[in-house]
């Protein structure tokens, strides 16, 4: 089948790169029909949020990530509107430091999504080791995922994540 694009989305972000060290962003996105089917109840769709990213010291850096999404609906009277899930928001905040080769972080998510089951936080800890004289980094952390709702305890997790990357 072919894809039906009837209506465009609109993006626009203002960057502030004016103090060394730091990139900070205000960004929004705006979808008048964003399933591009007429026949559900799903209508105009908003993401907006704010970033920033800052490096100082030898080697520290800050990161931090805001977004919030609303939907509109044709008829916004079943639970989804009522209920408040119409409106999504996320936060992401991580601190690293790198140390010539290794570089450890710790990051920390929270995500409040349209049910339950996607309302939950993570934390992680780790590092990478940039393995000398080549393109390619070792990657482990810890993480540990918790749910806003005590029914869904236990469904949590915790565990390790081993990574290998390679840029090219």
């Amino acid at each position: 089948g072919s894809a039906v694009a009837k209506d465009l989305a609109y993006t626009a972000r203002l960057t502030y790169t004016g103090m060394p060290g730091l990139k900070a962003s205000i960004f929004m996105n705006h979808q008048s029909d964003f399933t591009q089917d007429s026949g559900d109840n799903i209508d105009k769709l908003d993401i907006y949020g704010v970033s920033a990213i800052y490096s100082f010291g030898d080697g520290f850096e800050v990161r931090g990530l805001h977004v919030q999404a609303e939907f509109d609906g044709k008829d916004e009277s079943g639970a989804f509107f009522t209920n408040g899930f119409d409106e999504h928001q996320g936060t992401f905040l991580e601190a690293s430091k790198r140390f010539g080769n290794l570089g450890v972080f710790v990051n920390n998510s929270n995500v409040s999504g349209e049910k339950v089951s996607r309302q939950y936080s993570v934390m992680q800890a780790g590092f990478s080791y940039w393995i000398q004289g080549t393109d390619a980094v070792i990657k482990a952390n810890y993480y540990d995922k918790t749910y806003s709702s005590d029914s869904l305890s236990s469904s949590e997790a915790d565990g390790f994540h081993l990574g290998v990357g390679y840029v090219f």
